[in-house]
């Protein structure tokens, strides 16, 4: 699964190797028990804050003995953080989660990230949710449309519903340059529906930084569709009652991200990154980061995850810098007025 333009085809279950016994075990148990002695692990991640949340209330429970320490930014930020940490040394994070895999192949080949060495990471060997052996995938989304059920009376189930010119919505669009993410949705829209974005623009539609804001828009009707709906930014909004409902449409390619987690090699707590990563990786990590409808678990048998599905993931070879600022050109060309 290397930068391709690949879908991510993930709908077939994978085994989870039974428990360890003999050597196997007793080797864990002494990892636990280093890893308690160490006291802390340190984590670095984009995550959402609702999945940071309740991933911190459930290790605490799972492992009271050892501090998660967690750093949340944007990706741009943190990478720049562990390059500066490793260039001089430093103790900084001990794990890093991210959607940047070009990141995670420049840190093998510089010798960066060591193996996960638990039952749950490993047993996805040679598998799409341990990336290159070394990262296991923990959490997975993909994007939706969501509308607010209070004010659409006639339910989209597909993207050409929303450009469709009897149907009056308002419809919410994340602004392209919120990311290299976005630059890859609305291609894929206009690559794969033709004509898609002069249809769109004949809409009545309003613009918004990203996802969380977006969401928050069609929470509250301000939009009645919101284009670039991400489940991890809309789950809570449900959760309180807000009157959203969520569709994949089938017309066009899905687009996502997958967030792989890294031990990386010059980690203060070497120990407690083992358990933490063998934690995510295990069912009540994958509940944790993944259920009611916050992702897409590695397993399909992790309650109130979102359906498996195959999705595109981005490909910084071919999206590179200059061809993202392409396409925030034509997009804005077309959409940028108002």
């Amino acid at each position: 699964m290397h930068r391709s333009l690949l879908s991510l085809a993930i709908g077939a279950a994978l085994l989870v190797l039974p428990a360890g016994k003999g050597a196997a075990a007793a080797d864990w148990q002494g990892t636990i028990a280093a890893a308690e002695k160490e006291g802390a692990v340190a984590l670095y991640t984009s995550l959402l804050p609702i999945q940071v949340e309740r991933v911190s209330a459930t290790f605490a429970k799972a492992f009271p003995r050892i501090e998660l320490q967690v750093t949340r930014n944007t990706e741009n930020i943190l990478t720049q953080k562990i390059l500066q940490e490793q260039a001089v040394s430093a103790k900084g994070a001990d794990v890093l989660i991210m959607t940047n895999m070009d990141f995670i192949d420049e840190q093998l080949a510089n010798g960066n990230i060591i193996k996960p060495a638990g039952k749950y990471a490993t047993s996805f060997a040679q598998t799409r949710f341990l990336y290159r052996d070394y990262a296991p995938v923990v959490a997975s989304y993909y994007v939706v449309l969501a509308y607010n059920s209070d004010v659409v009376k006639k339910a989209p189930a597909q993207f050409a519903d929303v450009v469709d010119p009897d149907r009056d919505y308002v419809v919410g669009l994340t602004a392209v340059e919120s990311g290299s993410g976005a630059a890859l949705y609305y291609d894929i829209l206009r690559k794969d529906i033709d004509g898609y974005w002069a249809k769109l623009a004949k809409k009545s539609f309003k613009i918004y930084p990203g996802s969380v804001p977006l969401a928050q828009a069609v929470a509250s009707g301000e939009v009645s569709i919101a284009m670039y709906g991400v489940p991890p930014a809309l789950t809570p909004l449900v959760a309180k009652g807000a009157p959203i409902k969520v569709v994949s449409p089938t017309d066009a390619r899905a687009v996502g991200g997958t967030f792989a987690a890294q031990i990386l090699k010059n980690a203060k707590n070497p120990s407690a990154a083992q358990v933490l990563v063998e934690w995510l990786a295990s069912p009540e990590g994958q509940q944790a980061l993944n259920g009611d409808g916050l992702g897409m678990a590695n397993s399909p048998n992790v309650p109130g995850a979102l359906p498996q599905k195959d999705f595109v993931l981005l490909d910084t070879k071919v999206y590179d810098t200059a061809r993202v600022k392409e396409i925030n050109a034509e997009w804005r060309a077309v959409f940028g007025g108002r």
